[in-house]
């Protein structure tokens, strides 16, 4: 059953890329104020990234571990039916 695999690397796929696109956004503005708020998303999406990891590097017995990774795929995929509808509603084009 290669799908928990599938799932973990989508998960890592998924935090990385809103990691990627924080730091981008960060470099392109020029007065730096980081919210509370921000932070928390980020440290969440880290540990997501590091739990991924985590299951890529031990063996595939930690079945909670596998619990987790369902659960996080259940709330990216979620978060982005939820961004495409608001995206589709007010006819937004472009992420920024």
């Amino acid at each position: 059953n290669k799908l928990p695999f599938y799932i973990v690397f989508i998960n890592l796929l998924a935090g990385l890329s809103v990691i990627i696109y924080w730091i981008q956004k960060q470099i392109r503005i020029t007065q730096h104020s980081i919210e509370f708020r921000e932070m928390i998303f980020l440290v969440i999406e880290s540990l997501i990234v590091g739990i991924s990891v985590y299951y890529i590097l031990s063996s595939p017995l930690n079945h909670w571990i596998k619990v987790v990774q369902y659960i996080i795929f259940g709330l990216h995929w979620i978060l982005t039916l939820l961004a495409l509808a608001f995206m589709l509603t007010f006819r937004i084009k472009r992420l920024f």
